[in-house]
This record gives structure tokens, C-alpha cells and sequence, in this order.
């Protein structure tokens, strides 16, 4: 699977993200759902054109918990799925739940295919346009500042040593 412990994920921006709603939300934002745990980035406004720049890097922790590797060979499939969600927060700043734009269900592999190398990734097609996030994923050896995070955009690493 992976020779280092760690994933980073940047999420560059979106494209054509759709007004979810009859609201016009505060701004949108991306979780990152693994068996390891959750990351989000931070509310960012869209722009005149249904594009959000987040320029975010999360690291992640790519491997399940020590104790529980010899369960892998009976789960190998849930250890390795990743989920990404756009959703939008109608409360400047504030995450909750938001309403959900679109859901992008992958796994480990398939991110780390396109490893040192900016992708696209499409959300299922709403109203005959087809909104898409921009990523690039990378290979770590330990988790390190990323350049361009935001003071609320920690990781939630749902570890036990």
C-alpha cells in the first residue's frame, strides 16, 4: 500500500459548485473522510463563477491502527476507502454539517496514482453541468506544516496509542 505512514491531500479548488439551495450559502468547504479519521478545509466564498479556491494541504494518516493490522486481510477494502464531500455552510466560519453538494467515494490506490501530479476528480453531473475538484496528492514520511493551511483546517486523527 504505502511505504510511509502519511497522505498529503491538497485541495486546490472546485469548479461549478451549484447554489445548493434557495439560500445562498456563507461559503463551501471539503471533508475528507478515511477509516483513520476526518479532515475538513475551511469555509472559503465562491467566486463569480461557481469556483472555490481552497489551496489547503491535509496530512493524513495512511495506515489503520498498529493493533488492528492483522484485521486488514478481513477488511482490506474498508482500510483503504476514502470519501471527499462538498458541502456548503450557510454560516460564515462555521462548519456543522452544511448541506451537501456532492459525494466522491475512492480509495488510497486510485489517489496515489496520480501521486506529485495535479487531477480532477468529477462529482456526479447536477442540472447538465459537472462539478469537479482539483487535487494533488503526495507520499509523506511525517506530518509537516503544510504551506498553505489555515489555523482551523487541523486534522481530527481518531488514534489510539
Amino acid at each position: 500500500m504505502l511505504n510511509h505512514g502519511y497522505l498529503s491531500l491538497e485541495v486546490i479548488n472546485g469548479t461549478i459548485l451549484p447554489v445548493p439551495s434557495e439560500r445562498t450559502p456563507a461559503g463551501f468547504y471539503v471533508i475528507v473522510s478515511t477509516p483513520r479519521g476526518q479532515w475538513h478545509t475551511a469555509v472559503k466564498s465562491a467566486m463569480v463563477d461557481h469556483s472555490v479556491p481552497w489551496n489547503e494541504t491535509l496530512v493524513m494518516r495512511a495506515h489503520p491502527l498498529m493493533f488492528l493490522r492483522w484485521l486488514m486481510p478481513i477488511f482490506p477494502k474498508k482500510w483503504k476507502a476514502v470519501q471527499l464531500e462538498i458541502r456548503a455552510s450557510f454560516e460564515h466560519g462555521c462548519l456543522g454539517r452544511g448541506e451537501l453538494l456532492g459525494t466522491i467515494h475512492t480509495t488510497l490506490e486510485e489517489l496515489l496514482l496520480h501521486a506529485g501530479k495535479q487531477f480532477e476528480i468529477g462529482l456526479p453531473v447536477i442540472s447538465a453541468q459537472c462539478p469537479s475538484l482539483l487535487l494533488r496528492v503526495k507520499r509523506a514520511k511525517a506530518p509537516q506544516l503544510p504551506t498553505h493551511t489555515a489555523s482551523n483546517t487541523q486534522q481530527r486523527d481518531r488514534s489510539y496509542y
